[in-house]
């Protein structure tokens, strides 16, 4: 059943028809929207996967088959780091088909791999406590479809990392077990790669429960009775953790590092933040609750669904004894641990603050708790369904499961009819419920036929196949709302808008704010952009807040700033833009045009009529309304609508085109798009500044649909609205209806040259003269004192730029200081002939590095946070690894 779940959600993306991702919603947003009607989307939390996931892994990919090794780009904000650390993780068992395949393709076979990885991790483990391989599999199909599997299924580190948390406790029960240094090492593997998983939330939280785990199986077992043999074993798995952790260091400490210097105090509530009681509905209704906005948290955060088969099967487990074959005490610490994380997850006091203290716990939402949660509960219903399958053979086991399936079916029928009546308004009535109800207790119905026909063992069979059917239902049910599957030809299109920024971008680097260009989707076009989802270093976040104070405000977080600034801002802002090296500028269609708008000049066609009286005249298809304008720098015409015009379906569509004479070639576009436009005036954009034409132009207009415009004196009513003759800073050099490009006249190169510095000690003031419009173009604002420069010039020759390094030659009359406008201040080192040179904080948030007089080859490149002992000490781990197999193998041949 699992396997049609995933042919039915999954096979046209895994034969490259379609993509599973959320790529409607990207296209909901600007500049991919133009206006018209919205595409429906699966789900409108997803935002993740589109605006910072899948950039990335876009840049590592064509990077690394581009024969360059990605550590980190540069095109996102401050920048983001690739593969020098786990945040975007490529080195686990579900990740690494992002380096080996496209990433469009990528993202389903990375979602059958978390799934195959979940699965056969359950399976093994409960093989090792004593079930069978269908109990195994049945536990697995419940945890892939629980609630915190499936709301961050298009998350790779979120999912990946869940999907680990399984063969982590197979690798413990085996250690147990075998206590042998062989066995040592698959639980290393398994913490290796849960570090490397790029979420250290879950993958801690799972390695303490692991760890108590542990502890119980060991006196369970008596091992601790036994010392020299319990003393073994826990110096088994103390070895294990600590090689785990080296196997992970090449990516785990870069990333714990840089941690260290982002300001993450907005988490520092999270644990205490308990989710609400709709939440713990989400349990057992997965169809009915995942739309209703949840208080205080989420969708993603607080999806929490196990399933109310799966938690009877627990309680048959809890009620039934246990058969010889099955290890010690695991049904006990599985029971009391899953109420422990229930009780962290949606009820906190006295009892358990304290656990908000321990790493990893503190400063991380407590509802990601959910993930062990579920594997806790799995693994219990995993045990229960082989007990029925296998142990009822004593009547009292047989009564015992009998009594717990059916008293936890009454249980939540009753509570199903109370749900229903308290959310029929909130849910437009009880039908989603009782959908969500029907098939669980069919669920538990079914597991009822099967303990009484316990003694038929191939009825019994029959019902578990029907059992498993049914839990993939459910489990196909869970993941509805969180596996989208999209056109490919919504995969980051292409745009005109994308291409002019492209060219108006050079070696510097762009800003859209308003919403466009969500996250960090300016990468996957090649675009450097002022903000990004991403992590944002201290300096980079006062500089974006110096330059529009509300960037990280009211619906934006820490990682994703957005400005809201327009292209003509104050003589602070262009100065801080212009010492970013910002050349341009993206604006959405809709958005009024800057600059002074006057009447059009001319005579209208024939078709618009002779009357001087005002009137109208219908454009739309097939009909072309045509008259001339001067050509005054103009940025937009605006017209009249006297009635207008709505198409839901298909939008409605106005276009501007400019010629040098009727019939000539087109010299300028402009287009707005909605899904209507009403009476009133209608702006459209068209980048027709500097045409070097001297007569007027003609002007024509069409629209997809009837729209009435006015006219006066028998020719359109027309505005044009024009840069006034005077330079204003800005010059808009693209327009259709997904956006407006502008060009910024006078910023400073990204890479530039400083013949002169203005050491200021003082952060805040530091920033203030950074600002300043009057402090000089040509200095470099310090902080500390360093070689003063000689006040000359020099030539800047960027050789290379290509998100790792910045290569530069440099010819200086000179000596002075190269700055560039990125955040290169931690993990960056610069040398000067190849010899290393100091790199300065420059510019506040910046860096520079000085530059003597004469030709010179400056060279920074990225080198990370310890990244060179990092990789040492994974070396030597893997080395331990081969020398364990290579002295075990030889034991073993010898034995």
């Amino acid at each position: 059943m699992l396997a049609a779940v995933l042919v039915y959600r999954l096979g046209p993306a895994l034969v490259g028809d379609k993509v599973f991702g959320a790529m409607a919603l990207l296209n909901n947003m600007l500049p991919w929207s133009n206006g018209g009607p919205l595409l429906p989307v699966t789900n409108n939390a997803l935002s993740d996967q589109v605006d910072t996931i899948l950039p990335s892994y876009l840049d590592i990919h064509q990077r690394l088959f581009g024969g360059d090794l990605p550590l980190s780009t540069d095109l996102t904000g401050p920048g983001t780091t690739l593969l020098a650390d786990s945040a975007h993780p490529v080195l686990t068992p579900t990740t690494v088909w992002f380096l080996l395949l496209p990433t469009s393709y990528a993202t389903a076979v990375v979602k059958v791999a978390e799934v195959a990885v979940a699965v056969a991790g359950m399976a093994l483990w409960l093989r090792r406590i004593g079930t069978g391989w269908t109990a195994g599999l049945l536990a697995g199909v419940i945890y892939v479809g629980s609630g915190f599997f499936a709301s961050f299924s298009t998350w790779p580190a979120q999912a990946g990392t869940a999907a680990l948390l399984p063969a982590l406790f197979w690798g413990v029960e085996r250690l147990v077990q075998e206590r042998t240094a062989r066995s040592l090492l698959v639980v290393a593997a398994a913490v290796a790669f849960l570090l490397l998983g790029g979420f250290p939330a879950v993958a801690g939280q799972g390695l303490y429960f692991a760890g108590l785990y542990l502890l119980v199986r060991l006196v369970a077992d008596r091992h601790l009775a036994r010392a020299v043999s319990g003393v073994r074993t826990f110096a088994l798995a103390v070895g294990a953790l600590v090689l785990g952790v080296g196997l992970a260091a090449v990516q785990l400490v870069p990333l714990t590092v840089g941690l260290v210097g982002i300001d993450l105090s907005t988490r520092a509530d999270s644990f205490s933040a308990t989710l609400p009681f709709r939440s713990a509905l989400t349990a057992f209704y997965p169809g009915a609750f995942v739309d209703v906005s949840f208080p205080a948290a989420n969708l993603i955060e607080s999806y929490a669904y196990l399933g109310a088969a799966p938690v009877v099967l627990g309680a048959v487990a809890l009620l039934t004894r246990r058969d010889r074959t099955e290890a010690r005490a695991v049904v006990p610490f599985l029971t009391l641990a899953a109420l422990v994380a229930v009780s962290l997850i949606y009820r906190q006091g006295w009892w358990n603050s304290w656990v908000g203290a321990l790493p990893v716990f503190e400063g991380n939402p407590i509802g990601r708790l959910r993930a062990v949660l579920a594997l806790l509960v799995a693994g219990l219903a995993g045990i229960g369904a082989h007990r029925i399958l296998t142990a009822l053979d004593r009547r009292g086991n047989r009564v015992r499961a009998l009594a717990a399936l059916l008293a936890g079916g009454t249980v939540f029928g009753v509570a199903t009819v109370l749900v229903g009546q308290r959310y029929a308004v909130l849910l437009e009535g009880r039908r989603a419920v009782y959908e969500d109800a029907a098939w669980a207790l069919a669920t538990v119905a079914v597991l009822v036929v099967a303990v009484l026909l316990a003694h038929r063992r191939r009825a019994r069979t029959v019902a578990f196949v029907v059992v498993a059917a049914l839990l993939g239902v459910q489990a196909n049910a869970s993941v509805s709302n969180f596996w989208p599957v999209t056109d490919r030809s919504l995969f980051y299109p292409q745009l005109g808008v994308t291409q002019a920024l492209a060219q108006v971008q050079g070696q510097g680097r762009i800003y859209a704010p308003l919403g466009q260009l969500l996250g960090s989707t300016a990468s996957v076009y090649g675009l450097r952009s002022v903000t990004a989802h991403t992590f944002q270093p201290q300096p980079w976040v006062d500089y974006l807040t110096a330059i529009d104070p509300d960037v990280y405000g009211t619906g934006r977080t820490y990682t994703n700033p957005a400005l809201s600034i327009g292209p003509l801002g104050s003589a602070k802002q262009d100065a801080l833009l212009d010492r970013m090296g910002v050349t341009g500028y993206l604006q959405p269609a809709r958005v009024p045009v800057p600059g002074p708008s006057v009447d059009a000049r001319g005579a209208a066609t024939p078709a618009a009529g002779s009357s001087d009286e005002p009137g109208t005249v219908e454009l739309g298809p097939g009909r072309v309304v045509r008259t001339t304008v001067e050509p005054t720098s103009l940025r937009a015409v605006t017209v009249e609508v006297a009635q207008g015009a709505t198409d839901t379906v298909n939008g409605v569509s106005v276009e501007a085109q400019l010629r040098a004479s009727a019939g000539g070639p087109v010299l300028a576009t402009g287009r707005v798009t909605g899904i209507g436009f009403g009476a009133g005036s209608l702006q459209i954009p068209v980048a027709a500044e500097g045409l070097g034409v001297t007569g007027p132009l003609d002007l024509t207009l069409t629209a997809t649909a009837p729209l009435q415009l006015v006219t006066a004196g028998g020719r359109p009513s027309v505005q044009v609205t024009t840069s006034g003759g005077d330079a204003d800073g800005v010059r808009l050099v693209y327009a259709d209806d997904h956006g407006t490009v502008w060009e910024r006249s006078n910023p400073l190169d990204r890479v530039r040259w400083a013949s002169g510095a203005l050491v200021v000690p003082d952060p805040a003031a530091r920033l203030a003269a950074v600002g300043d419009p009057t402090t000089p173009r040509d200095e470099v604002v310090l902080a500390e004192p360093g070689p003063v420069p000689a006040g000359a010039g020099a030539g800047v020759d960027v050789t290379a730029d290509d998100g790792d390094r910045v290569r530069v030659s440099v010819d200086a009359a000179g000596g002075g200081y190269l700055v560039v406008a990125d955040a290169l201040q931690t993990g960056w080192s610069a040398t000067v002939d190849g010899v290393p040179a100091p790199l300065v904080d420059a510019d506040y948030a910046f860096g520079g590095v000085w530059v003597p007089a004469g030709r010179h080859d400056v060279e920074l490149r990225f080198t990370g946070t310890l990244l060179g002992p990092s990789l040492a000490v994974t070396g030597l781990s893997l080395l331990v690894v081969l020398t364990v197999l290579v002295v075990g193998g030889r034991r073993r041949r010898r034995g």
